[in-house]
């Protein structure tokens, strides 16, 4: 199906289309099949799958994001409000979470995403493009559209109910103020859409300082490539079968068992 940014072009021939994500699935998504420039986070780095040679703008934002990286993060001060939710819980591995303090390692790329550093770089890049291809400032309306994804990870990661996602939604809601205040200084009329992704169960172990007695983390011998390394054994297959994680996502992840699936549909259909 078409994207508002194609609908758009459609309608104004002139006007850009423009994806800035924290995740590869979610710039492709709002992008669609044409955009104009189409920019997410490839685990290291600012990158796209157009072919196109990064722009003075990614440049200058994958410079920073390489600085910023390679430098421990200064503690985030809460206020009375996240204080309050400041109550440590030690997850298996030795893991801390629920003190607010983001820590990471210098050069820990993997725990810069999920932190508030990891928003405000995205949208210091939409910043940035914004200038650099003058959106916003033609005859016809163009489209910017903007996925910040640390609030996922920090969710998935550390829970939603902790002081580190208090501080997470504090920074987040910082950094929009500040990203919008840039366009008022541009002086370009714009109009703003806020959507969110989904919610979450909190970490077992805060559910259980609740009350929640049964809250209990996944067996990991329940992961899709244990069970996948068992259906194996028992079909007689080589090589994975399942490809999927313990957030619940599970997917067939091998030809002979597609073709099985494909056949059992095409029949059920019939």
């Amino acid at each position: 199906m078409p994207t508002l940014g194609e609908l758009m072009k459609r309608q104004w021939p002139t006007s850009r289309n423009v994806a800035v994500a924290g995740k590869d699935r979610a710039a492709i998504m709002m992008g669609g099949h044409n955009p104009d420039a189409r920019w997410y986070w490839d685990g290291k780095k600012f990158a796209t799958d157009l072919g196109a040679l990064p722009p003075p703008a990614v440049d200058r934002a994958n410079a920073a994001v390489a600085a910023a990286i390679g430098t421990p993060p200064a503690p985030l001060v809460p206020d009375p409000y996240c204080a309050s939710k400041a109550q440590p819980f030690t997850l298996p591995g030795g893991m801390v979470v629920g003190n607010g303090v983001f820590t990471r390692a210098a050069g820990d790329a993997n725990a810069f995403r999920a932190s508030p550093q990891f928003d405000g770089a995205v949208l210091a890049l939409a910043g940035a493009l914004v200038q650099d291809m003058r959106l916003g400032s033609g005859q016809a309306p163009d489209l910017l559209s903007i996925s910040l994804s640390a609030t996922d990870y920090v969710g998935h990661g550390l829970g939603p109910g902790g002081q580190e996602m208090c501080l997470q939604l504090l920074s987040l809601d910082r950094s929009l103020g500040d990203f919008f205040r840039f366009l008022d200084s541009a002086s370009v009329d714009y109009a703003v859409i806020l959507s969110a992704d989904h919610g979450g169960l909190d970490i077992p172990e805060r559910l259980q300082a609740k009350g929640v007695k049964d809250a209990v983390r996944v067996d990991k011998n329940l992961t899709a490539t244990n069970v996948g390394k068992t259906i194996a054994a028992r079909l007689r297959l080589q090589g994975p079968v399942l490809l999927g994680d313990v957030a619940g996502d599970v997917y067939i992840d091998h030809p002979q068992l597609k073709m099985r699936s494909q056949a059992l549909l095409k029949r059920s259909q019939a």
